[in-house]
């Protein structure tokens, strides 16, 4: 008995045991290639994602200590409690913005994101439609630690 199936829509599959995927049409083949795209690309902003909720945690804690502190003296400094709060709200704007990435790289709408943003769908799209992750950088070229071979073949010696 065969109990091989799809490796996308779980369909039998017959043959000589190399296929993964259902043979014709190829849709399955390709379904689950773009579900990889998908996945692959919202690596960078997902792992921003991380880097951004670890450094508001602890910025949210510093400011959980500090506040009592704060209250208590009669004379804060100026513009203390603003920068504390403008510094938490970059931060979570940033999040939003990564995760909007990540969830357009795994293939979500604008309707979706606009429906838990709790804005419409052309809202979304306009206001951001035409982000992009600059951060983390990605990895330079040049930075390959292993030198450059030296070309071969009959031309490198002439």
């Amino acid at each position: 008995m065969n109990d091989r199936s799809c490796a996308w829509c779980e369909r039998p599959l017959s043959g000589d045991g190399r296929r993964r995927y259902c043979p014709r049409p190829r849709d399955c083949r390709q379904a689950a290639y773009r579900a990889r795209r998908r996945a692959r690309g919202a690596l960078r902003p997902r792992a921003a994602m991380a880097y951004i909720g670890a450094e508001l945690q602890a910025r949210a804690l510093a400011l959980d200590a500090m506040l009592p502190e704060l209250v208590h003296r009669e004379n804060p400094a100026p513009g203390v409690h603003c920068k504390a709060a403008a510094g938490l709200r970059h931060l979570v704007d940033e999040l939003v913005h990564c995760a909007v990435l990540a969830d357009r790289e795994a293939g979500a709408t604008w309707a979706d994101i606009g429906r838990h943003l709790g804005i419409g769908a052309d809202a979304a799209r306009h206001r951001y439609g035409r982000l992009r992750l600059l951060w983390p950088p990605p990895e330079p070229e040049d930075a390959d630690p292993t030198p450059p071979r030296p070309p071969e073949g009959p031309r490198a010696a002439a």
